[in-house]
């Protein structure tokens, strides 16, 4: 598992190994993250776009959670 700020993700076999792809990759999801919720999209919006994302990324398991004023 790879914890950054309060984001927790599995990584797959095949990014094990690769922390510092890894944690360019989880700067960008919380980058677009805060984009979001600062665009005002909604929550369900917000979680579903960021596990996406991270998926594609190869990222497996992420977790997020947002309310009006943050995000984790």
């Amino acid at each position: 598992a790879y914890l950054a700020g309060t984001m927790t993700i599995e990584l797959t076999p095949e990014r094990r190994g690769l922390a510092r792809d890894t944690r360019r990759d989880v700067r960008f999801v919380l980058a677009v993250a805060r984009a979001l919720h600062t665009a005002g999209t909604t929550a369900q919006r917000l979680d579903d776009s960021l596990d996406t994302l991270a998926r594609r990324l190869g990222l497996l398991e992420p977790q997020f959670f947002s309310t009006p004023t943050s995000i984790m």
